[in-house]
Formats: C-alpha cells, sequence, structure tokens
C-alpha cells in the first residue's frame, strides 16, 4: 500500500462520518472517531503532516462537486493540522 492509499483511507472515513444521515450514527460515537482521526494526524511528524495537507489541496482541486470541494480544502484546519 501506498502513502496515497492511506491519505485517501484517512478523508474517506473523515468524510463519511462528516456526511452520513443524521441518526444513521451515533453522534458521540462519530465525535470521537474524528477526535482520534484528528489526534493521530496532529502527532505525525511535520512531514506527513504536510504530505496530508498537500493531498488534500490536489483533491480538492479536482473535486466533484462544491461541497467536496469545500469540505477537502477546510480539513486539514479542522483537523487541528499545522507546522509546529
Amino acid at each position: 500500500m501506498n502513502d496515497e492509499s492511506l491519505l485517501e483511507i484517512v478523508i474517506e472515513v473523515v468524510w463519511f462520518f462528516e456526511s452520513c444521515d443524521p441518526g444513521a450514527i451515533d453522534d458521540d460515537s462519530a465525535v470521537r472517531m474524528l477526535e482520534i482521526v484528528a489526534f493521530h494526524l496532529r502527532n505525525a511528524s511535520l512531514t506527513s503532516r504536510r504530505e496530508f495537507i498537500a493531498y488534500a489541496a490536489r483533491r480538492a482541486a479536482n473535486a466533484k462537486t462544491e461541497r467536496e470541494r469545500a469540505f477537502l480544502a477546510a480539513l486539514p484546519e479542522a483537523l487541528g493540522l499545522s507546522e509546529r
């Protein structure tokens, strides 16, 4: 598995929790999972965080819908990623 596959999995998991129908998943469980994803990404190396941010930007540039583009463009900041 390559790095882009892993990046794609992370994005798809977050998108799933953010976009599923209300009531489909317990809200507390969804929030907890998103917090876990964000925690691990924030604790990744600076290089890995930069790769994730760049990948999300590339995906946003090629998004099929405005909703998807907006989600992808905002994702790194929403997950608390910054260069530390």
